[in-house]
Order: C-alpha cells, then sequence, then structure tokens
C-alpha cells in the first residue's frame, strides 16, 4: 500500500537550504537526490513550519512503507544520514501516513494550494475508525460548500502507534491535510468553526487532542 514518510527535521540556525549555493542548501539538494534515487520512491514535498521556522517537515511518498524500510536497512543510508545531520539540530522524528486517496499532492503542493495546514489529530486506541472518517467525510464537504479560501482535504491514519499526554496508553493518530488560499483564510474558518453549520460536526470528530501548523511545501 502506497504511503508517505513524514520527517520533522530540526535545522540548525543559520541554515539557508531555501538557497542551492550555499553549504546547507547543497547539502539539502544532495539529500534530496539521495532519497529520489531510491526503489519505491515516488515524490516528495518540502518546507518550514511557519509558527516555527526552524523547524523542515518533509514528505516523502513512497511505494510502501517497507521502501522506505529498506532505504533505512541499505549500506548507503548511514553515510546520507551522517551528511543530513550535519544541516539538523538534532535526530529527525519519523512516522508514516496512509493517505487516502494517494498521493496527496492536491493539499501538500504550493502548485495547488498555496497553503497547507497540517493538523494531527490524537485518539484512544480503540477509536472507530469507519465513524471517524465519515464525519471527517461529512465536515469536508460542508468547508467544501462554506468555507472561502479552502482548496482541498486529505487524510489519513498513521502507520505506526504514537504517545501524547492526553491520552493514556497507545494513541491513534490521524493527520488532516488541508489546502488554503492563505493563512488568512483559514484563520477565519477557525472563527467560524465553533458555530453553525461546522460546530456540530467538528464535535463530532471525538479527538482527545490536536496538534497543527501551516507549511508552504514545494513538490519535487
Amino acid at each position: 500500500m502506497p504511503a508517505t514518510e513524514r520527517a520533522y527535521l530540526p535545522l540548525v540556525t543559520g541554515t539557508n537550504i531555501e538557497d542551492p549555493s550555499s553549504p546547507g542548501g547543497k547539502t539539502w539538494k544532495e539529500t534530496i537526490d539521495t532519497v529520489a534515487s531510491q526503489p519505491g520512491y515516488q515524490r516528495c514535498y518540502w518546507g518550514r513550519q511557519v509558527e516555527n521556522p526552524s523547524v523542515l517537515e518533509f514528505l516523502v511518498d513512497w511505494d510502501s512503507v517497507e521502501d522506505h524500510k529498506n532505504f533505512v536497512a541499505d549500506p548507503v543510508y548511514r553515510p546520507f544520514e551522517k551528511h543530513l545531520l550535519t544541516i539538523l539540530d538534532g535526530g529527525a522524528t519519523i512516522h508514516h501516513i496512509e493517505f487516502k486517496p494517494h498521493p496527496p499532492s492536491a493539499a501538500v503542493s504550493s502548485t495547488s494550494s498555496p497553503i497547507t495546514e497540517m493538523l494531527t489529530l490524537y485518539f484512544l486506541s480503540s477509536v472507530d475508525k469507519s465513524s471517524f472518517e465519515e464525519n471527517v467525510h461529512n465536515l469536508e464537504q460542508l468547508m467544501k460548500e462554506h468555507a472561502e479560501g479552502f482548496r482541498s482535504a486529505i487524510g489519513g491514519w498513521v502507520v505506526e502507534e504514537q504517545e501524547h499526554e492526553s491520552v493514556d496508553g497507545k494513541a491513534k493518530a490521524y493527520v488532516s491535510a488541508s489546502g488554503w488560499d492563505s493563512i488568512e483564510k483559514h484563520q477565519a474558518f477557525r472563527e467560524r468553526r465553533d458555530k453553525p453549520p461546522f460546530r456540530d460536526a467538528m464535535q463530532k470528530l471525538g479527538e482527545k487532542a490536536a496538534e497543527m501548523h501551516h507549511v508552504i511545501f514545494q513538490e519535487v
């Protein structure tokens, strides 16, 4: 099954990966080139978190989670990782998402969505996934009809079990990527979400905790 690797990469202060002629930019380009040469690679997207620009968010579409794991197990991975760490202020945080539909390009590429809200919802391990997905679908329909500036939304469950202080034991996580015309348009929606017609649909989601930020993704 196709899956998307999601990595949080804390950058060393002053690293300019956006400039391909800078040391950091060269390292980042070499990183992408190495990933893109691996069997099972499809495409990738990257961008800094707007609320925390020192964190780079890197999404990689793979034919399967196993293809990414095979890359990690390959002898080429250690020198690749060592080279990447020269621009990182700490280790990467990585998990995999099974977006539906795949790929998530419509919501996480700046060519189709100028800004992307990355929303992670945390649930008890006993969550009824089918019921939740139906509620998400209903909310997305409302957003298409009534949320000005909304472009598209794609979501999926995180493959790995997660931990969150608001959830006892292991948690299930769901990631929603929503494309918007601008952060201002998304913020205007957030101010309306506790009012009709969105209020009831939001309450039905039933998450125990949520984390949100924005990213302007570049697709490679």
